[in-house]
């Protein structure tokens, strides 16, 4: 019984967005009786089966939906071609997941490489220090929201960041 009590509660909370759209469709559609949708407001009683496998990717994926479903508004084209309902967006998953993965990776580039062409350009050792600051507190704060990272791999990742910034530090020449 402990055990099945323990698998019960290592299910996560369903994704904000997931029970978003489910209500939407219940409300849109009311082909389904009020009875048999009661469980849809009280979140805290409901578990995902299916958890993602990158937290990351999964939260910032809704993000990516929207801008893409923004797209199509501006350039009025049809959102779906499955669908009749111009209300519907159906997005393909592999495209919107590699389209994430693109976005998070111009991120990192960016927030990885950005601080080191700073440090190189600046002659204030002050302000180079403060770009260092800056930036590792930034990295700290992504890996913090975006990850299910442990505070020791946060602490560790960010010390190492920090260490690599201050190479470029002590190698230029003042």
């Amino acid at each position: 019984m402990l055990e099945q009590n323990r698998s019960i509660f290592a299910y996560e909370s369903p994704r904000r967005r997931d029970l978003e759209n489910l209500q939407n469709w219940v409300n849109n559609k009311a082909s389904v009786a009020r009875d048999e949708t009661a469980y849809l407001s009280k979140p805290q009683d409901l578990m995902t089966m299916l958890s993602p496998r990158d937290d990351a990717l999964a939260r910032l994926t809704p993000l990516t939906e929207r801008l893409v479903s923004g797209l199509y508004t501006l350039c009025k084209k049809p959102r779906s071609t499955v669908s009749r309902d111009p209300n519907l967006t159906l997005l393909s998953e592999s495209r919107l997941q590699r389209l994430t993965r693109a976005m998070v990776a111009s991120a990192v580039v960016v927030l990885l490489l950005v601080p080191i062409i700073i440090i190189n350009a600046l002659a204030s050792l002050s302000l180079r220090m403060m770009v260092i600051v800056v930036a590792s507190a930034i990295l700290i704060t992504a890996l913090s929201t975006l990850t299910n990272a442990k505070t020791v791999e946060v602490f560790m990742s960010g010390a190492t960041y920090a260490t690599v910034l201050v190479v470029f530090l002590s190698g230029k020449a003042t």
